[in-house]
């Protein structure tokens, strides 16, 4: 395994750093603009990963997520319906499910300025993973998001990241209710997990959302420069397939740089 000897850091607007480490040879053909124009999509959370035998530059010029497409990966509705494990299993290699709630009573006191707060909770199925290591495929708890007005405020991990490098695999949000804080809390997390998948080497097939929270979270997505009706022609190109459950709302959405005004 070769030494790690560079770390490339860059800072958002929010002074949150954001770094790899890379051995030599990495580091060397790194397209440094490029990776830092990739924390404008990151919102507003502290990364750090550790990339050591892959060519990150590659994995960033190249990702299009059309390609996903012609692997001829299964694209039929009932897909999007039916969770069961063993659909899951014979379909991706991994799984994340998403579910939402807003606690009543965290941070809940005279004084307050971070009440209430909504808290995403979120779940890996390691399919390519366990199978390689020909152990039992199980769900388990990942991390937990916690935001409040939009903005997150925290998190805690549950357990290591175990997806394999080079699968394919999708985001299923399992329940969000009546809160539209949901919504946008839920829009920040999807972002964020897909540049961390995409920057581990991994490809994101699709990301399903319940129907009746379907439009108000892919409205949010605009915050971060996701729109659909548009396909990028120069610079960072990156998308993501927007699904509803029930099957009926299917769409790209493609990243689009905003100008500073």
């Amino acid at each position: 395994m070769p030494q790690i000897v560079r770390k490339f850091s860059v800072q958002d607007q929010s002074a949150f750093d954001y770094s790899i480490n890379l051995d030599e040879d990495t580091y060397s053909s790194l397209d440094k603009e490029r990776f830092s124009s990739w924390v404008s999509l990151l919102p507003t959370w502290s990364f750090r990963g550790v990339i050591m035998r892959r060519a990150l530059a590659k994995l960033i010029t190249s990702i299009v997520i059309c390609a996903v497409v012609a692997c001829g990966l299964p694209c039929h509705a009932d897909d999007v319906s039916d969770h069961s494990d063993a659909r899951l299993d014979h379909l991706h290699g991994f799984v994340f499910f998403i579910d939402a709630d807003t606690p009543k009573d965290h941070f809940k006191y005279h004084g307050s300025k971070v009440f209430p707060i909504v808290r995403l909770k979120v779940f890996q199925r390691a399919i390519a993973w366990s199978k390689k290591r020909d152990e039992d495929v199980k769900t388990e708890k990942y991390e937990e998001l916690w935001y409040y007005d939009g903005k997150p405020i925290g998190s805690r991990q549950y357990s290591q990241f175990k997806i394999e490098p080079k699968s394919i695999g999708t985001i299923i949000v399992r329940t969000m209710d009546g809160d539209p804080r949901q919504s946008q809390a839920m829009a920040s997390a999807i972002v964020k997990l897909s540049v961390d998948l995409r920057l581990r080497d991994t490809m994101l097939s699709s990301i399903v959302l319940p129907r009746d929270k379907y439009k108000e979270t892919v409205e949010y997505l605009g915050n971060y420069g996701f729109y659909g009706n548009f396909v990028p022609t120069s610079g960072i190109q990156m998308s993501l397939h927007m699904r509803s459950n029930p099957p009926g709302l299917d769409e790209y959405l493609y990243y689009r740089k905003r100008l500073d005004n």
